[in-house]
């Protein structure tokens, strides 16, 4: 079964969950505060602690999203410590450890980032690890079989070429 957690849109926020048929949107209705409209955010299911989880991104007045979640009644916004600024950058869920990582991005000051931080048991944390070049605008996904982030392609902004 496909799970199609959680979207966002320029336009709107919408949210889907597991407990509904594949594809049956449901109006995120915001209840209090709710994440402002943006582009390159990522967003993932917190299976673990059943939260969806948005991470960054940029509006219109190039103002950065922090960290926000919605727990599938309402959105929440993280306090304490988080990830540096940043939008189109890579988020994903590792199912073995519980963990939601994001890599990459494009920082405020348009240079691509190459920090790999973790959500655990909703603490973010830094890694101290070595990962692949910085870049921004690429594609990611957990290969469960390895255990481990898979990222491709993007660009660091100011190169002459995008990765392949």
């Amino acid at each position: 079964m496909r799970r199609l957690l959680a979207l966002l849109l320029l336009s709107n926020v919408s949210a889907y969950s597991p407990l509904l048929r594949e594809g049956e949107p449901v109006a995120a209705q915001a209840v209090g505060d709710a994440p402002a409209r943006a582009a390159g955010p990522g967003v993932v299911y917190d299976v673990a602690r059943r939260r969806t989880v948005l991470y960054g991104g940029v509006t219109d007045s190039f103002a950065f999203v922090g960290s926000w979640e919605w727990d599938g009644t309402a959105w929440h916004a993280r306090r304490g410590a988080s990830p540096p600024p940043r939008y189109n950058h890579g988020m994903v869920y590792d199912p073995r450890r519980g963990v939601v990582i994001v890599f990459g991005g494009e920082g405020p000051d348009g240079k691509a980032l190459a920090d790999i931080w973790e959500l655990d048991a909703g603490v973010w944390r830094e890694r101290t690890t070595t990962g692949p070049p910085a870049r921004a605008a690429f594609g990611a996904a957990f290969d469960e079989a390895r255990g481990r982030m898979v990222v491709y392609g993007g660009f660091a902004p100011g190169a002459s070429a995008p990765f392949h």
